[in-house]
């Protein structure tokens, strides 16, 4: 109300963006651009018996800056009451923070990586030696990886294979 007197469109538009929510990231001023660090939980071991390490600092090597900043960085768009609901009801959870989910495709490519350093060793040095497989194993880690990405269990590699009790459903519109 204070600042109304000023009679200042851009300070008006500004209050208001800050009490409704911003409608894009175009004019979201940096202050609403909150940075975080990567966390994960992982299991070692057997399903049997295993060890859980959870809110471990995941790094992450040389990822492109570009793609660190997209992956870390958050941008809150939210007007002023929503941000505090969402700090209050973080503070209810284990975790006292805001969080963002990690895109489904981030999580396929680790269990990608992690799959091609089982079959191949540490990939620290983003180097794979395909000179120690065979042409069949490297077709069968193909084929894995295929599943892996498509999460179906109906497509193989090779020649004249078919698509076969597919779990993937299209629907034809009229």
């Amino acid at each position: 109300m204070l600042l109304q007197e000023f009679d200042d469109e851009k300070l008006l538009e500004w209050i208001n963006y800050e009490i409704e929510g911003y409608p894009s990231i175009d004019n979201l001023p940096e202050y609403r651009k909150i940075g975080g660090q990567l966390y994960g939980t992982y299991y070692k071991g057997s399903m049997a018996s295993h060890m859980t390490y959870n809110h471990v600092p995941l790094p992450l090597g040389d990822m492109p800056q570009d793609d660190i900043k997209v992956l870390l960085t958050t941008n809150m768009s939210q007007g002023i009451e929503a941000l505090k609901s969402m700090i209050m009801e973080s503070e209810k959870g284990d975790n006292r923070g805001l969080s963002k989910v990690v895109p489904a495709d981030y999580n396929k490519l680790l269990d990608i990586l992690r799959y091609l350093e089982k079959k191949f060793g540490n990939l620290d040095d983003l180097d794979i030696d395909v000179e120690s497989k065979s042409e069949q194993e490297l077709k069968e880690i193909t084929n894995h990886i295929y599943v892996m990405i498509y999460n179906d269990q109906s497509i193989t590699i090779g020649d004249k294979n078919k698509i076969k009790n597919s779990n993937i459903i299209s629907k034809i519109f009229k």
